[in-house]
């Protein structure tokens, strides 16, 4: 029974140790997300930049299909001619 004490004693103490470890994490956690911001910010306005003032290249253009009458067979050109 003694034992039992111990254990729930033990239990009792690892719960505000688990709660700081957790708070220090999320505090941590938190600074890392502020420099990820900021990093993302500048790429972002680093794309953007060179943007704004190069002109966008254009598409080569598509060459026409001429339109063309379909071949016949050669079965059929031979009654035409004859």
């Amino acid at each position: 029974m003694e034992l039992f004490f111990v254990l729930l004693g033990l239990l009792l103490l690892a719960f505000p140790i688990i709660a700081i470890a957790a708070l220090v994490k999320s505090v941590g956690l938190g600074e890392h997300l502020r420099r990820l911001e900021a990093r993302l910010a500048a790429l972002e306005q680093g794309m953007a930049a060179p943007t704004t003032g190069a002109a966008v290249p254009e598409p080569p253009p598509v060459p026409q299909q001429q339109a063309r009458r379909p071949r016949l067979p050669t079965v059929c050109q031979d009654a035409l001619r004859g």
